[in-house]
C-alpha cells in the first residue's frame, strides 16, 4: 500500500490499548503475571491476527495509549518494550514463584481462522516458557459474553480499552475501582479489588484540573509496578486510504479517526 499510493495513505495512532488481563483472583502471584508478559508471543500473535506492526498495531508499554494527557512512558517489567518474548525470563520467574507448569486458560473463537491461529501461537509461546496452556473454545457470537463472564473457566481475558476523552479519568475508574466492579460500563475484567488503588484514584478525582493529567500518568506506572494488572498487547493504530481529490485528511490521535471538520474537496 505504501509503495502504490503513498500520498493517499494516512497513518497514525488511536486512543486504544489492547490487553491480556490476568484474573487477580486466580493468578495471585505477581511474578506469574510478570512471567506472562515475557512468555506472550507478541510478534507471532500479531502476525497470526493479520496485524501489520507499525501500521495497524504499535508495541505498547504504558497502560495509557499515546496522545493521553499526562501519559508517562515506562517499561514494566524492566526491559519489556511491549514486543519482546523471552521464555527464559518467564521460566525463571515461574521458578521463583514455585509455579512451574502454571496453567493459563483463555477464550478463543473457534469459528474465526485468525483467532484460532493466534491462539495456536499463544500455546506455543506459553508452553515454551514453562506454562501449561489451555485455550477454551468460544464462538464469534458468544465471545463478548464469555469474556465478560467473571465466572468463566479462564484466568486470562483479552480486550481493549479506548479513551472517551484523552485522560486517565476515562480509563482507570471505569476498569480498576473495586467498588465499581460490574456496574454498567465498568467491567473490571481483571477482578481487581485493592483498597489502596481505590484510595489513590479517589484522591486524583478530587484534584484540581491542572494536576489531574500528571497524577493519572503516575498512577498508571504505580498500578503496573505494584500489581501488574495487564499484559500490554499493543496500541491500536490507523491506516486508511483517502481519495486523491480530498484534502485536509489527517488522523486525529485523540479520536483515532480523521478530523472530518477540516476535510474538503480539492
Amino acid at each position: 500500500i505504501k509503495e502504490s499510493a503513498p500520498d493517499n495513505l494516512v497513518e497514525g495512532t488511536s486512543p486504544c490499548t489492547y490487553m491480556y488481563r490476568p484474573d487477580q483472583t486466580k493468578i495471585t502471584d505477581k511474578k506469574v503475571r510478570e512471567a506472562i508478559s515475557w512468555a506472550y508471543p507478541y510478534q507471532a500473535a500479531w502476525k497470526a491476527s493479520g496485524e501489520i506492526v507499525g501500521v495497524t498495531i504499535q508495541p505498547g508499554t504504558s497502560l495509557l495509549p499515546p496522545g493521553t494527557a499526562g501519559r508517562v512512558e515506562y517499561q514494566y517489567p524492566k526491559g519489556q518494550d511491549g514486543q519482546t518474548t523471552d521464555p527464559e525470563k518467564a521460566k525463571a520467574l515461574l521458578k521463583e514463584a514455585g509455579a512451574e507448569g502454571f496453567e493459563l486458560k483463555w477464550h478463543y473463537q473457534r469459528d474465526d481462522e485468525q483467532s484460532v491461529a493466534k491462539s495456536d501461537q499463544m500455546v506455543k509461546g506459553f508452553e515454551a516458557a514453562g506454562f501449561k496452556a489451555t485455550p477454551v473454545a468460544s464462538t464469534d457470537e458468544t465471545y463478548r459474553d464469555d469474556e465478560s463472564n467473571l465466572d468463566a473457566p479462564v484466568n486470562l481475558r483479552y480486550g481493549g480499552w479506548c479513551s472517551d476523552w484523552p485522560s486517565g479519568g476515562s480509563w482507570f475508574p471505569a476498569q480498576w475501582i473495586g467498588s465499581n466492579a460490574n456496574k454498567a460500563g465498568m467491567p473490571n475484567p481483571t477482578n481487581f479489588k485493592e483498597a489502596d488503588a481505590d484510595a489513590k484514584q479517589a484522591e486524583v478525582l478530587k484534584m484540581d484540573a491542572d494536576e489531574v493529567p500528571a497524577a493519572w500518568g503516575e498512577f498508571d506506572k504505580w498500578m503496573q509496578e505494584t500489581y501488574m494488572v495487564e499484559i500490554n498487547a499493543g496500541y491500536d493504530a490507523n491506516a486508511f486510504i483517502k481519495g486523491s481529490q480530498v484534502g485536509g485528511v489527517v488522523n486525529d490521535p485523540v479520536k483515532g479517526m480523521p478530523s472530518f471538520s477540516i476535510m474538503y474537496l480539492k
